[in-house]
């Protein structure tokens, strides 16, 4: 592998190497050097020693809106992990999105090489796949042929759509697509960097303004970002056939819900209570102010609001195909103390840092400076110099 392009939703370029710089300083702590973010909106990045360029696309456009700027036929491996994470939305709204997908597997079979398509999809295609039956079962690593067994959000039947496209594509050439299923994620094992935007996060960050947490029967049967990428590489690069399916997910139920509130208690300063999801719901409700977790409280209102306390844990999805090509799969184990409480230490220090990034984006501070403000939320770290040099290599 010799080139590594990011297609970026962003204006241009610039913005696009702007936004992976921001994702890698929040996962690993360090983003892009600054001279790379300073050169032409159409020069590549450089990135321990793959030449990395982040490109800004265009959602429909049959060729991305590059032009010439790169020769496409030269693609061998795609993943493909932009969707719009939105349950408000209708199947409509997701039109452009399943555009963009076709067009790039249009790139895909145009390539002179055997590209690996890998488009990352989501469980909740085939979440509603027992259509109401209380009989809990396992689901197969498979394309689904009955659009009902996604449920009625917008969501999942766009990636339930998306799928079919794929299947579609994989007849054409079999082998090359892989459909990736994922399933709930969290934070990383190393650092706890998890998606602030993510639904579970912007309900813990709700015991901040509430003084309270929702008292749910839920098993934490959550992935690791890292696991989970490591994942999406391992089966990207593997050899498959016809339009294989994989199930990346944690089947776990070992760790709930009560582990990690109760795990949170014990690091906060200040304490707060556990409550029936019930009161939780008003509390949010009448909540005065601005806060994130407000507009999903339709959704809170469904899951929790009829039975409280009761929260399912979902179906068992097989895993058979991933752990045999994926060592980050054969070895994923349930939620641990550490992880959990490094997690909520992540979503705690994440609003002062992002501060700090945005003082250091202003021009406020240098980039060195930022690093060590930074420290102080790992204080047992110390500086990789040699990350530092091969990132500004």
């Amino acid at each position: 592998m010799t080139k590594i392009i990011c297609f970026v939703r962003a204006k241009n370029n610039i913005e696009a190497r702007a936004r992976v710089s921001a994702s890698l300083s929040k996962v690993r702590g360090v983003g892009l050097a600054s001279e790379c973010n300073n050169s032409a909106a159409g020069s590549p990045v450089y990135i321990s020693g793959n030449l990395v360029g982040c490109w800004a696309y265009s959602l429909d456009s049959e060729y991305f809106g590059f032009g010439p700027f790169v020769d496409l036929s030269e693609v061998t491996h795609i993943i493909h992990g932009a969707w719009p994470v939105n349950f408000s939305l209708g199947l409509k709204s997701f039109i452009p999105h399943c555009v963009c997908l076709q067009n790039l597997l249009k790139l895909a079979l145009s390539s002179k090489y055997k590209v690996r398509f890998s488009f990352c999809s989501s469980t909740a295609s085939v979440m509603d796949q027992d259509h109401g039956s209380q009989e809990k079962r396992t689901i197969m690593e498979s394309i689904s042929s009955n659009p009902k067994d996604a449920d009625t959000k917008g969501y999942s039947q766009s990636k339930w759509v998306a799928e079919s496209i794929c299947a579609a594509a994989a007849a054409k050439r079999p082998g090359m697509v892989r459909v990736l299923r994922i399933g709930q994620l969290t934070g990383n094992t190393e650092t706890g960097a998890w998606n602030v935007t993510d639904a579970w996060p912007r309900m813990l960050s709700t015991v901040e303004i509430l003084g309270c947490l929702p008292r749910l029967e839920q098993p934490l049967n959550w992935l690791p970002l890292d696991v989970a990428a490591q994942a999406v590489v391992d089966v990207t690069l593997a050899e498959s056939e016809g339009c294989a399916v994989y199930h990346l997910v944690n089947n776990s139920t070992r760790t709930t819900w009560e582990d990690l509130s109760r795990w949170i208690g014990e690091l906060r300063n200040e304490a707060f209570e556990v409550v029936e999801p019930r009161v939780w719901l008003e509390r949010l409700e009448w909540y005065e102010g601005e806060h994130p977790t407000k507009p999903l409280l339709g959704l809170w209102k469904a899951a929790f609001g009829k039975e409280a306390g009761t929260a399912s844990g979902g179906p068992l999805f097989s895993t058979k195909a991933p752990e045999r090509v994926s060592a980050a799969m054969r070895e994923v184990k349930p939620m641990t103390e550490e992880h959990g409480k490094l997690i909520w230490k992540w979503l705690e220090d994440e609003p002062e840092k992002e501060k700090l990034r945005q003082a250091c984006a202003k021009g406020e501070m240098t980039e060195n400076q930022l690093w060590y403000a930074m420290a102080k939320f790992n204080p047992q770290e110390e500086k990789d110099e040699s990350m530092e040099g091969s990132v500004a290599s």
